[in-house]
């Protein structure tokens, strides 16, 4: 019996945990979710470049703008933070994006960008303001998640 109870347990465990494996891609619309192909998460402060070699990509922070709620304050509304990347890949024309952390849809700010068939995706940007200040810091760095969209 407890080998019954031990084996269920542990097929339930490997089902929860093979849904964290891919990474959903949000389309929008009546669309179902796209599963992305090839990810990968990134870190950089301003004025910092990463090249993703397998991908031929290069991403650049240029800017951050954080308006978010200084830390041990208490504020109204937790505010908003973006960054800008400076975007390249071979055979195409560099460009910028400007992705941002979560905000309602009738603010119209940045969230997601596409760019030469990938999406980037911010998933951290950390806090740079000390307390009870506006001020970015210069060593902030922001977590990005780039994910190349399938067919591409």
């Amino acid at each position: 019996m407890p080998n019954a109870l031990l084996r269920t347990t542990l097929i339930l465990l490997i089902a929860l945990l093979s849904g964290c494996v891919t990474d959903r891609v949000v389309t929008g619309g009546d669309q179902p979710p796209r599963v992305s192909s090839s990810v990968h998460t990134i870190v950089l402060a301003r004025g910092q470049k990463a090249v993703i070699a397998d991908e031929s990509l290069t991403v650049e922070l240029v800017e951050i703008n954080d308006s978010r709620c200084p830390v041990k304050v208490t504020c109204i509304w937790a505010g908003h933070a973006a960054v800008t990347l400076q975007v390249g890949k071979p055979g195409l024309v560099a460009g910028r994006v400007v992705i941002g952390s979560e905000a309602p849809s009738s603010m119209n700010l940045p969230a997601d960008a596409n760019y030469g068939g990938y999406l980037f995706h911010l998933v951290e940007l950390e806090r740079g303001n000390a307390e009870g200040s506006t001020q970015v810091a210069p060593s902030q760095s922001a977590t990005i998640k780039v994910s190349r969209l399938p067919n591409q």
